[in-house]
């Protein structure tokens, strides 16, 4: 059985959304801030913010914290989500959790970012409630509780937050915080990787590849790992140069993949490398530039429709 990538996803979110509109001023400044007319959007927010009001306070927060209009300060920020938050803005809350996550400009903290998750989790902020699930598997700012972890990683994965239901799905395959259960724990990979998570598309093509779990098919492990391989994942590269080296449902061709393994050496893969070191011994120089042209080429198309 090949050794699957069952490993939990513990990156958190960092990109800060938008405050959901309420009222006209909101609208017109929800609309500005799109057009990138943020001289605009700190002119109608401003006095709305000073008088009080969560939306526009979540606003001003968000320009500091991006630099949008005002020079980049991130206790500024904090301050002003620090005000939006305390009047119920979820998405204040969500923000303040992944500011004391990452300690910009405050000192990091997971507990104070577990207080903040929590208060949107428990109103329905979905990738709070990934988040928060997070924190319990690790077990950084609360006692570490598997069980609880999963409860808040299925309210989110009900809500299609992709990291969500990958990380799911791992718990569910080597029964962590749930009862083991390889066929549910496969559904949701599949659901994953549909959703677009790159690690489940490498997943579910190396399972096609192996034959394990489902029947062997070349041909789905190659369209899950040029799924992966689009978005930059150095496995997927790699196994997807093995493939075209091989001939495995493509025909054989050692430049494709002499590129990919080139790709994959690129971003660290150092199995990928000794792959690429091997075919350059055996490859003309010519072979060897053409390799490393479409390798190139790939990287400036950021590796979407290489093949």
């Amino acid at each position: 059985m090949r050794n699957y990538l069952f490993k939990l996803l513990i990156v958190i979110c960092t990109m800060l959304s938008y405050g959901h509109a309420s009222s006209t001023p909101a609208q017109d400044t929800h609309s500005a801030y799109l057009q990138g007319d943020y001289a605009k959007v700190l002119k109608i927010s401003r006095p709305f913010a000073d008088k009080g009001e969560q939306w526009a306070q979540y606003v001003i927060a968000t320009c500091y914290f991006n630099g949008h209009g005002v020079v980049q300060d991130y206790a500024e920020a904090v301050k002003w989500y620090q005000l939006s938050a305390k009047q119920g803005n979820i998405d204040a809350q969500w923000n303040l959790g992944v500011i004391y996550d990452s300690g910009l400009g405050v000192a990091k903290d997971y507990k104070e970012s577990v207080r903040w998750y929590r208060q949107a989790a428990e109103k329905g902020h979905s990738n709070a409630q990934f988040n928060l699930a997070v924190r319990y598997a690790n077990g950084e700012g609360v006692p570490q509780d598997h069980s609880e972890a999963v409860k808040w990683y299925k309210l989110s994965a009900a809500q299609n937050n992709t990291n969500a239901v990958y990380n799911l799905s791992v718990n569910y395959y080597i029964g962590r915080g749930v009862d083991k259960n390889i066929p549910e724990g496969y559904k949701l990979m599949r659901k994953a990787a549909e959703q677009g998570n790159q690690i489940a598309q490498y997943n579910i093509g190396s399972m096609y590849l192996a034959g394990d779990f489902v029947e062997k098919d070349y041909s789905s492990a190659i369209k899950w790992f040029r799924l992966s391989s689009e978005q930059g994942y150095s496995n997927a590269q790699m196994d997807l140069g093995v493939m075209y080296a091989k001939g495995q449902a493509v025909a054989k061709d050692f430049v494709k993949a002499y590129k990919w393994l080139v790709l994959s050496a690129n971003q660290g893969n150092e199995l990928a490398a000794t792959n690429r070191d091997v075919l350059t011994r055996a490859f003309t120089l010519e072979q060897v530039q053409e390799g490393q042209n479409l390798a190139k080429e790939c990287l400036a198309k950021k590796y979407k429709n290489c093949d």
